[in-house]
């Protein structure tokens, strides 16, 4: 297996699993696909072998090759358009070096490398394509070669020992493999965090590098230890379209998909949901995770989107239909006056239930909306006014002044009312219990039940 690197700049699209974009230049390592003895799919194998430099052969010798082609599907033995060796590889004692010589039935990928007495690359000879700009030293416009080794290491060292054999390889093709300077553990600006049904953490976090648009989102999930487990936004590459909904993205005539853009700014992958350049993917710090592992949080409008437990849309549409469009003046529903709320979900303990509080109003003096509203979740729509009064704030009995963050645990819904420095439990429609009331009232983390 060898590697090779690859240098990108600009906006780099990652092949690793899952599909991520970054902008920075990366490095990709990426392998070439050999087999050696054995045909690929019904193609043909073309291989000869012998060791010019064993002692007592002729200045003339048999190549050790192993002819390769993949094409991304199988290819018929009998298909003109397969290149094969016209003039089997040979090798010719020049001077000092070694001359390799063949030819092939059309231009193709080729590689010529010299294997140690140990099978490993000692050097690298050449590797490219035939045609009118070949890399040096393989000759333009030509389907016969030439390429001359001067018995010296990748780094200049003469070889020795002796045992070397010559290689040279048809139809190679590049497939990635992983990355160099990547690390799955990192994360950028965490915006919040939530626990799944098994215990897990699921993060949602804005462009790791913040560069060029740092609106960029992506959703990370960690197991116990809090190392990475996997990627559920952008979406695995390994996703079927079908489970992907009206984020339609493309696939080659090989299958590889290929993400359409909705929004350059965000290089998001995603049905943007503001009809500004800028998107609506503000981040508010609210995620919410039912026991399914479907991942919840706000954008404009609002709206809540969603992805499930594999980065899959679990609905139809990435986003859900615009919520509580009879309330006005929301901040979530201006463009002027997005991201001047602070919405704040989780999930009810029987999982029918998202409840949604934090709502403001009035871009230049945001005024909270003492209430919490509650919708389907199946539906993600519909919102209804759970607790508190929209026009009447006050720490009585179901008023709410300004409630600033929720969890669940054992059927008890927590609110945190930071207006009026306490955190009300509330059991069902049957009334407030005693409140719990403190000086200084943090957003708490929302905890699975």
């Amino acid at each position: 297996m060898e590697r090779f690197l690859l240098y990108l700049r600009h906006f780099t699209l990652h092949f690793s699993h899952p599909l991520r974009i970054g902008h920075s230049p990366r490095l990709l390592t990426c392998w070439s696909k050999q087999i050696r003895g054995r045909r690929l799919h019904s193609g043909p194998r073309c291989d000869g072998m012998a060791n010019p430099f064993r002692k007592g052969n002729s200045m003339r010798h048999l190549l050790a090759i192993t002819g390769m082609l993949i094409f991304g599907s199988a290819v018929s033995a009998a298909d003109p358009a397969t290149p094969v060796f016209t003039q089997k590889p040979s090798t010719t004692r020049v001077g000092e070096g070694v001359k390799i010589t063949f030819a092939v039935s059309a231009p193709t990928d080729v590689e010529v490398a010299i294997l140690g007495g140990d099978g490993k690359i000692v050097r690298h000879l050449v590797a490219g394509a035939l045609g009118k700009n070949p890399p040096e030293p393989l000759k333009p416009d030509s389907l016969a070669q030439e390429v001359v080794w001067d018995q010296k290491d990748d780094d200049g060292k003469p070889v020795a020992g002796g045992g070397c054999k010559a290689r040279v390889r048809l139809g190679m093709k590049p497939e990635p493999d992983g990355f160099l300077l990547d690390n799955p553990d990192h994360l950028g600006p965490v915006r919040a965090m939530a626990t799944d049904g098994k215990g897990r953490l699921v993060v949602l976090q804005s462009n790791p590098l913040n560069l060029v648009w740092w609106h960029g989102i992506g959703i990370k999930v960690f197991n116990h230890a809090g190392h990475y487990e996997k990627t559920l936004m952008p979406f695995p590459a390994s996703l079927p379209n079908e489970r992907l909904g009206d984020c339609k993205p493309m696939r080659t005539e090989t299958g590889e998909l290929v993400p359409r853009i909705f929004n350059a700014f965000l290089r998001c992958f995603y049905p943007d949901p503001s009809p500004t350049y800028a998107g609506g993917y503000y981040l508010y710090h609210s995620i919410a995770v039912d026991a399914k592992g479907r991942v919840f949080f706000p954008v404009f409008g609002p709206r809540l989107a969603s992805v499930d437990a594999d980065g899959g849309l679990p609905y139809p549409e990435f986003l859900g239909p615009t919520l509580l469009p009879e309330v006005k003046g929301l901040n979530s529903a201006n463009r002027w006056g997005f991201g001047k709320d602070n919405i704040r979900l989780t999930v009810s303990s029987d999982n029918k239930w998202i409840y949604m509080g934090g709502l403001t109003t009035d871009p230049k003096t945001p005024k909270a909306i003492p209430c919490v509203y509650r919708l389907d979740i199946e539906k993600r729509g519909s919102a209804e006014k759970f607790v508190g009064d929209p026009d009447k704030p006050g720490t009585e009995k179901e008023l709410l002044s300004s409630p600033c963050g929720m969890a669940v645990a054992k059927g008890i819904l927590y609110i945190a009312d930071k207006a009026a420095g306490r955190v009300a439990p509330l059991s069902g429609r049957s009334g407030w219990p005693i409140p719990i009331r403190s000086r200084w009232i943090q957003p708490p983390a929302r905890s699975t039940c």
